[in-house]
């Protein structure tokens, strides 16, 4: 059934593929609509990644070992389409179809190990896009995007009213004038939670700057703004800002997989040439490595352990405790309390 699903999409997989060969490119956005400004390439773009990791996975299960490869570096290409899109909500997008290609490298690797080009083009591929921090500008563009939502007229607020759930029509966005109601105005009401937004978003935008684990304090910054936000009343602040709370953590997760995929494969190489996988991350250097990437939680190096059958690489994860490369089962509940971290496992 998978193997026909795919088959089914293979003229979408070939028009991405003639797509990523364009020198130059971008998804038509007219950003003038600020927080309504329609993204339809993003749920197009995720379900054409889920359909290249398919293929991927069948061709690994198939012992297709360059192919399914490729289809990985094919899904890291889909994922940068949108790297420039100022938006969190397309950088969330962006980060969950490169975690997918982790979640696709781990699978192929447990099945056949690519050859020596391939695994090589797919570590550069897994390096080069975990090279740019793209989070500050997608705050700056949620900063800029945000600030007609403080400065809505009469007319445009009743126009969001208007929009009930009974309605069979999705309301048209609109684009907002910038003259907010005298009263408000005159009384300077969400002029104060206007600067309080972008305070705190300038703030923000410092701390996502910053290399980790330092950056990880963007959190604690955006979680005691809210509170603030609530406590003085500023309706709009407390309602956009936890949004964005928890936004560093998971760039950090997704920056911890990026660099696991990225040494993980510099292993496989390794494993190519002397037929055996290494001690420790140190002896890859700098044939397969230039240097151990450091973990985006703790800033230590990355760890490893040869297993018995392979090895695992990981990240402490969010709660910065090492806990021997202790992954997370499939099947673990949400009350689970046990302490897990960011593995990447291949036993083969």
């Amino acid at each position: 059934m998978v193997a026909e699903y795919v088959l089914t999409n293979a003229l979408a997989i070939a028009k991405a593929r003639e797509a990523e060969n364009l020198p130059h490119f971008r998804f038509a956005a007219d950003f003038a609509y600020g927080p309504e400004t329609e993204l339809p390439q993003l749920g197009c773009l995720k379900n054409l990644a889920r359909i290249v990791a398919l293929k991927a996975a069948l061709a690994a299960e198939e012992g297709r070992a360059d192919e399914w490869a490729d289809q990985t570096v094919l899904l890291l290409h889909l994922a940068s389409t949108i790297e420039e899109e100022p938006t969190v909500i397309s950088h969330l997008v962006r980060n969950a179809m490169v975690r997918m290609a982790v979640t696709t490298t781990e699978r192929g690797l447990n099945h056949v190990g690519p050859g020596e080009a391939a695994a090589e083009e797919l570590q550069a591929n897994f390096a080069r896009i975990g090279e740019t921090n793209l989070l500050p500008r997608a705050l700056m563009g949620e900063r800029a995007m945000m600030i007609p939502m403080f400065r809505l007229s009469w007319s445009e607020i009743q126009n969001l009213n208007q929009h009930g759930e009974g309605q069979s029509q999705p309301r048209k966005p609109q684009r907002y004038s910038g003259n907010p109601m005298i009263f408000f105005w005159l009384t300077g009401f969400f002029e104060r939670d206007l600067n309080f937004y972008l305070q705190t978003m300038d703030k923000g935008i410092s701390l996502a700057q910053l290399p980790p684990p330092a950056n990880l304090m963007l959190t604690n910054e955006l979680d005691t703004a809210s509170q603030v936000a609530h406590q003085r009343g500023y309706l709009y602040s407390a309602m956009i800002l936890p949004a964005f709370s928890n936004v560093a953590r998971r760039e950090a997760s997704t920056q911890a997989q990026l660099e696991l995929a990225q040494v993980a494969m510099a292993v496989e190489r390794f494993h190519n040439i002397h037929g055996t996988w290494p001690e420790n991350l140190m002896a890859l250097r700098p044939h397969f490595l230039n240097i151990v990437p450091s973990d985006p939680f703790d800033g230590q190096p990355l760890r490893y352990h040869r297993l018995e059958k392979g090895f695992v690489v990981y990240s402490v994860g969010p709660d910065g405790e090492d806990n021997g490369g202790r992954e997370r089962p499939a099947n673990a509940k949400s009350t689970d309390k046990t302490h897990y971290d960011i593995t990447f496992t291949v036993e083969r």
